[in-house]
């Protein structure tokens, strides 16, 4: 069965072409409006008219009954409606997000032979995809996994991405780790503004202002973590992203933390053997009807 799987990143799209047994995946700039990524999907189905489904893996917020992108982050695509164009082609779509493919990735392809699990995404933003009970959490429009936007500071300190206060990924991801630790170095006397979070870790391995403030963001993950094992209960959590598997010391350190707000037994963690594969293999396996949703 040929199909095709499609990982939507902010600057990068990923194009994953499997038939049976044999795969071809490249990489290319993401149209960054409504009508250049129409562009770019007509381009891929001209290409692959032969194809059974396709499934697209989006970042953000999508209404997945109806088959629309409601917000792709880091790009200007907004209320794009896939299904409308691929059904003028006769052609079977599934939009999921992002962390749902990367979650039925890990299960299909990786190490998470368990039935309640959790891929938690620590990147430019924070996501997750959920199994319990065998079975992938979507919620009414698709988009309950959203986690790093529970809200986990009451003070609102630091404003998020998606223009609310307080969310996890305000202050734990690549964005919102430079913004909240210059903050906090600046409350500690220390005015630094920081540029990314690269800068921010390197930092932390000399600078005593930097240390306790990887402290402090490294306590608020655990917070977000601890509520994802409480609400859900999994026997395993895989970790992925750059922000995560680039700096295991910040993860070992929210570890530390985690049992301090547990109601729920700890579950093993460890990081993804995929890595950023682990989107475009979910995708495909979901086009293959690999995994039924």
């Amino acid at each position: 069965m040929k199909a095709v799987g499609i990982d939507i990143g902010g600057s990068k799209l990923m194009v994953g072409v499997s038939d049976n047994n044999r795969q071809n995946i490249h990489t290319e700039e993401t149209g960054q409006t409504n009508s250049e990524f129409k562009k770019q999907l007509e381009t891929i189905l001209k290409q692959n008219q032969d194809v059974s489904a396709t499934c697209i893996a989006s970042a953000g917020t999508i209404d997945m009954k109806k088959g629309i992108i409601l917000k792709s982050p880091n790009t200007r695509i907004r209320n794009f409606n896939v299904r409308e164009l691929f059904e003028k082609h006769h052609k079977r779509l599934y939009l999921v997000n992002d962390c749902v493919a990367a979650l039925v990735g890990e299960k299909c392809f990786g190490d998470a032979n368990t039935e309640n699990f959790i891929y938690l995404t620590i990147s430019t933003g924070i996501g997750a995809g959920i199994f319990v009970d065998g079975r992938i959490l979507f919620g009414k429009d698709g988009n309950a996994h959203e986690v790093g936007h529970t809200v986990l500071d009451m003070e609102e300190r630091m404003k998020c991405g998606c223009g609310k206060r307080g969310h996890w990924e305000a202050y734990c991801s690549g964005t919102g780790i430079p913004v909240f630790a210059s903050y906090l170095m600046k409350q500690a006397g220390f005015n630094r503004n920081i540029k990314n979070a690269k800068e921010f870790f390197e930092l932390a391995k000399k600078e005593k202002p930097a240390k306790d403030a990887l402290e402090i963001i490294a306590k608020i993950n655990a917070m977000g973590i601890a509520n994802l094992i409480n609400c859900y209960d999994p026997e395993l959590i895989v970790l992925g992203g750059p922000v995560a598997l680039k700096n295991p010391d910040y993860i070992q350190k929210s570890q530390k933390h985690i049992k301090n707000y547990l109601i729920n037994r700890m579950p093993e963690m460890r990081f993804t053997k995929l890595k950023d594969g682990n989107v475009i293999q979910g995708a495909l396996a979901l086009a293959q009807g690999r995994f039924k949703i």
